[in-house]
């Protein structure tokens, strides 16, 4: 039994004794009630499914090329192969997981980075190099468990703040504690735990992660892919020629950019597409769209605005519009931001923002306000006269709205008035019977009549 306590640390030991506990409690739990048994039965099926069964097998040939790389450079042997497969197991995969499902963007994969080199790095010294007595580890290793849950819990919902700060207060207790016992530790061992195969044992998460980055992207990559393939098929009444040739044409210029790739596919399903050729000019107009961005074009003013630049126009109100793109409508360009909420409350109450045009000038800056009419949303109101207000200062570079938009605003009333390039119109829209109103304010230059919203 040497052998257990030589390559297993305490920690450890007393995780697979909790783990085999609680594996033979559900052993005995599905005996008992079938319905259960089922629900285990259908988890396993959906984890065998031959496109996760293709990634995960694909993630560990990766995670062995890895290894072998480290193990030429030195960084790694066959003393590391217990912790490689826990931290595969418990961590890798979980890494990958998050990937798949994330919608952050890049900023996923720099949290990764910045994680490996924060004081999470600290924490894993002390955690990995050291560990209690196996008793310790057999009463703190579920207690800290609990409270970790109860902390991933209580941040799920605003209410239960105050539960979460309390579990960061008792966290944050007992990793002191744990550092206080490792220094004095260390002292009394004048160092033994500062070895070099600590220092190994360290180090491999790190790098495991970080070389693990491109893997996580790939993966990230193929799930996208395979979720926007199944919406290219599903409400689609193009021909089945033209999804296969669509599938074809999008694979090699957007599979590794997927906020691309979803573009194409909103793209094909909303335009008409008649031809191959149709489709090649959905990839040429994204790319376009794309390099411009770098550097757009000068817009005269009285002839409306740049994209890149009206999209970002109330951004401060987190209403920052998506890609401008074609639609059906034969010279029809447009963005929009999603629905920011003010409030959980009924009806709902929301902002949106919207920009249209021509393809490469913007002629219309929308806000809208979606409201109660009783009671009267006097906050909601005022978020949205701000809002004008920014929209008015950065579209028609005014320091405050017309008096007379001011007044129709506060009055609910229409009213268009002229200043310089620009048209300023409010509207109000109410339907009583639904206890709801749309107000918008509509920025505008003089030829934008065809494109009014």
């Amino acid at each position: 039994m040497n052998w257990i306590t030589t390559y297993f640390s305490n920690r450890e030991i007393a995780l697979a004794i909790w783990g085999g506990i609680v594996v033979l409690a559900m052993a005995v739990g599905f005996r008992k009630n079938t319905g259960i048994r089922g629900a285990l039965i259908s988890v396993v099926k959906a984890m065998l499914a031959k496109r996760l069964v293709l990634l995960f097998c694909s993630y560990a040939l990766w995670i062995v090329g890895v290894v072998l790389v480290l193990n030429r450079t030195g960084l790694w042997t066959l003393f590391e192969l217990k912790d490689t497969m826990l931290w595969t197991i418990f961590s890798g995969l979980a890494l990958l997981g998050g990937a798949i499902r994330h919608e952050r963007g890049a900023a996923f994969f720099w949290d990764i980075v910045k994680d490996q080199f924060t004081v999470l790095a600290a924490f894993e010294f002390i955690v990995v190099a050291y560990s209690f007595a196996l008793w310790a580890e057999l009463i703190l290793l579920p207690i800290v468990a609990s409270i970790s849950i109860l902390h991933a819990m209580a941040g799920t919902k605003e209410e239960w703040a105050p539960a979460e700060r309390v579990c960061e207060w008792v966290l944050s207790l007992f990793f002191l504690l744990i550092t206080w016992h490792f220094i004095a530790t260390s002292i009394e061992t004048k160092g033994e735990l500062f070895s070099s195969q600590t220092l190994r044992t360290v180090l491999l998460p790190i790098l495991l992660s970080t070389l693990s980055l491109p893997a996580f992207y790939l993966g990230h990559c193929y799930a996208k892919w395979e979720s926007l393939a199944i919406r290219l098929e599903i409400g689609n009444p193009k021909s089945d020629h033209l999804k296969a040739a669509a599938k074809k044409i999008f694979f090699l210029p957007f599979f590794l950019r997927p906020q691309l790739l979803e573009r194409a596919v909103r793209q094909f399903k909303e335009v008409a597409i008649e031809s191959l050729d149709d489709i090649c000019t959905i990839v040429t107009e994204l790319k376009f769209y794309e390099l411009q961005r770098k550097n757009p074009p000068p817009i005269a003013k009285q002839d409306g605005w740049s994209p890149y630049a009206a999209e970002l126009f109330l951004t401060n109100f987190d209403l920052r519009t998506n890609d401008y793109h074609r639609t059906c409508v034969p010279e029809l360009w447009l963005a929009e931001s999603q629905n920011k909420s003010i409030d959980n409350t009924f009806p709902r109450k929301y902002l949106a923002y919207r920009i249209k045009g021509t393809s490469d000038v913007v002629k219309v800056c929308k806000l809208e306000g979606h409201f109660q009419l009783d009671p009267s949303p006097v906050e909601a109101m005022e978020l949205f006269i701000a809002a004008a207000e920014e929209l008015a200062a950065t579209a028609a570079e005014l320091g405050d709205l017309p008096a007379e938009i001011a007044n129709a605003l506060a009055a609910h009333k229409n009213c268009l008035v002229q200043v310089d390039e620009y048209r300023l119109s409010v509207r109000f829209y109410k339907f009583s019977d639904a206890n709801i109103f749309d107000v918008s304010l509509t920025v505008s230059v003089a030829d934008a009549e065809q494109f009014t919203i």
